[in-house]
């Protein structure tokens, strides 16, 4: 950028030079017929020139990342590892907390998640057994259930058979019954003894071992109803039997009541092991909270290590070992990142400024200018001073420092203006003033510089387009010289 300036600069005088009249700028002197001497001097016609416009704004120098470290939990510091004007790596720690209390939180926690974990595994344990107890609870109900309305069929039918006497065909059939009750007590008998020889070998459950003797018990009980039928159908009935037969079938009746009200009660305990469910899930939300809470233990333990958010620069230190960190108190400033000036640009012209365009900075501290570019454009301006801040990135490898004071120069675009050789401009009596050649005389003109475009100079006021000046304001000896362009 600041190469380009002079080059477009140069470009410039090789204008004014093409308009400096004729001839060269070696001055002679001749003697005019009236005796008075002409001075040769190089001229030149004032004209409106295109020129770059520039927009200078002023600013400071900041890093891109700025960082304010401060803890989050109150503790007295044990060590700083780095000093001001250290450079430091992301991740390094750079204050040490003193940590024994974070540390026997944490123990803390993680014992609180031990028990917690231990109690859910009991309520898993409690919650299997009372599942498996009531299952087998209410298997025996309804066996038992079973066993007592067979026993009131039985009853009923021993009532009935009373009731009705015995008949030719009914003792036949009592006969036939009774064998083949023998048979299905001989039957259940075996099996009964099977199931009780594996059972006792731990080979079968409880449930198939009580069941095996539900069964037992129905075939007994089926064939002392068979003998007894049989006994009646030969004998007789008689009113001590119809009496025991309606006693019986009340007592079986009372049996089948109170079995079924056992399978209600057996049922009754199966949901009450569903409950426990509930209490596994509250165990394990609670396994849950206490990991969590371990969780929560070690960050803020972690807390205790104050480590660089970023590569770059330690430019601050607030504490030293032995000081209490208070909570957000500040510990340390760390920039880093590539440096930026910071400059604020007026809101007429904000429009102008585009990102990525070159920027020439000048540094008064490092006495030279820098290549930049627009990084940033804060999208919002200041409503008091109706201002903008423009980011300019600096290259890498330079010396500019966060802090220093410095100015930019936009382009932002172009216009005519009136340009005359610095040389053409002298001072007199704190003014400048330039010669004007008016009637081939030499004549004193004040004019209003502006800024430099190499070795030209911006004329605000005093010059209009189509006067005539001269080049070299050396070249005349006095005001009102009699002179000629060569």
């Amino acid at each position: 950028m600041r190469h380009s300036r002079w080059i477009a600069a140069g470009l410039y005088a090789l204008v004014l030079a093409s308009g400096m009249g004729c001839g060269s700028n070696v001055a002679s002197v001749r003697q005019t017929e009236d005796g008075g001497a002409t001075k040769s001097v190089a001229t030149m016609t004032i004209n409106e020139q295109l020129v770059p416009e520039w927009l200078e704004a002023t600013g400071s120098v900041r890093s891109k990342y700025e960082a304010t470290l401060a803890s989050k939990v109150m503790a007295r510091v044990v060590e700083v590892t780095v000093r001001e004007g250290d450079r430091v790596r992301k991740g390094q720690v750079l204050v040490r907390l003193e940590e024994s209390d974070l540390a026997a939180a944490e123990e803390l926690a993680k014992a609180g998640l031990q028990a917690a974990m231990v109690q859910y595994g009991n309520s898993r344990t409690v919650a299997a057994m009372e599942r498996s107890m009531s299952e087998a609870r209410l298997a025996q109900a309804l066996s038992a259930l079973q066993q007592a309305e067979a026993g009131l069929m039985v009853a009923k039918a021993r009532l009935d058979l009373a009731k009705a006497g015995p008949r030719r065909q009914e003792r036949m059939q009592a006969e036939l019954a009774v064998r083949q009750a023998e048979t299905q007590y001989e039957l259940a008998q075996t099996e009964f003894r099977r199931i009780e020889t594996l059972h006792k070998e731990g080979a079968v459950a409880q449930r198939q071992f009580d069941a095996a003797k539900t069964q037992l018990d129905v075939a007994r009980a089926q064939l002392g109803t068979a003998r007894e039928a049989l006994s009646i159908a030969q004998e007789g009935t008689r009113v001590e039997d119809l009496r025991a037969a309606e006693q019986a079938y009340r007592q079986a009746e009372a049996t089948v009541a109170a079995a079924r009200a056992a399978v209600l009660q057996a049922r009754a305990g199966l949901l009450q092991a569903k409950v426990r469910e509930e209490e596994i899930r509250a165990a394990h939300a609670q396994v849950g909270q206490s990991a969590a809470s371990v969780r929560l233990a070690r960050t803020n333990r972690s807390y205790t290590k104050i480590v660089a958010p970023f590569d770059g620069v330690v430019t601050t230190r607030f504490v030293d070992p032995g000081s209490m960190a208070a909570t957000g108190a500040p510990l340390l400033t760390v920039v880093g990142g590539p440096t930026r000036l910071e400059a604020v640009v007026p809101e007429a012209n904000i429009a102008r400024i585009r990102l990525g365009m070159p920027v020439s900075v000048d540094l008064d501290a490092l006495l030279k200018s820098i290549d930049g570019r627009v990084a940033e454009i804060r999208p919002y301006g200041d409503a008091t001073t109706h201002t903008f801040l423009v980011r300019v990135e600096l290259p890498e490898g330079t010396a500019a420092k966060p802090g220093m004071y410095g100015r930019a120069r936009f382009e932002i675009g172009v216009r005519k203006q009136i340009l005359v050789p610095k040389t053409a401009v002298w001072t007199k009596d704190g003014m400048h003033c330039v010669y004007a050649v008016t009637e081939g005389r030499a004549v004193m003109r004040i004019v209003m510089p502006g800024e430099e475009y190499g070795p030209n100079l911006r004329v605000l006021s005093g010059l209009e387009p189509g006067d005539v000046i001269v080049a070299n304001h050396a070249d005349v000896d006095r005001e009102g010289q009699r002179v000629a362009a060569r």
